[in-house]
């Protein structure tokens, strides 16, 4: 049997059942980690900023709709207008250094409340802990919070011999 941590749920699986993919929110915050797998962090970054520099000039939108800002050594983040068809939403995207992985959030917010927005996106990474289940697991560690009317977390797993699939959905 195989442990898992799916937001706040702990279960056991089979050693078959491999994961297919996982979605996690937390304080309407999409959180991920992922695994350095030898890359460097900065290069990470760097990939993610100009994909999204990319798109959002192809979308129509000038360089002075897009900030690129330090929260802290390792903790950087961007802001973008996404829709065009929602002048007042801007998106802001973090990505933070952890042990062996980064922690990427993203969260979509009103135009004019940025430091509000930067302020939610750092006490959200601040309470990341890598290597632990016990909190909002997302994966490669959790958040330590307490619980929020605001979680979400899905899970996806298969068992390829029998093509069996099994989803794991949770919302707090």
């Amino acid at each position: 049997m195989h442990k898992w941590s799916v937001g706040r749920l702990d279960f056991s699986l089979p050693e078959q059942f491999k994961l297919k993919g996982r979605s996690q929110s937390i304080y309407h915050v999409q959180v991920e980690t992922i695994p350095l797998q030898g890359r460097s962090a900065q290069e990470l970054w760097e990939q993610r900023v100009n994909q999204v520099r990319t798109k959002h000039l192809s979308a129509g939108y000038g360089l002075d709709t897009f900030r690129v800002t330090e929260i802290s050594p390792g903790f950087s983040a961007v802001f973008y207008r996404a829709n065009k068809s929602m002048p007042i939403a801007i998106t802001v995207e973090a990505f933070k250094t952890v042990p062996r992985n980064i922690l990427t959030m993203k969260y979509t917010g009103k135009a004019g409340k940025e430091n509000g927005m930067l302020r939610l996106i750092s006490l959200t990474g601040d309470d990341y802990r890598p290597d632990i289940a016990n909190g909002f697991n997302i994966g490669a560690g959790s958040l330590v919070s307490p619980p929020s009317v605001n979680e979400r977390a899905t899970a996806g797993f298969e068992e390829s011999e029998s093509h069996m699939e099994l989803h794991v959905e949770l919302k707090i």
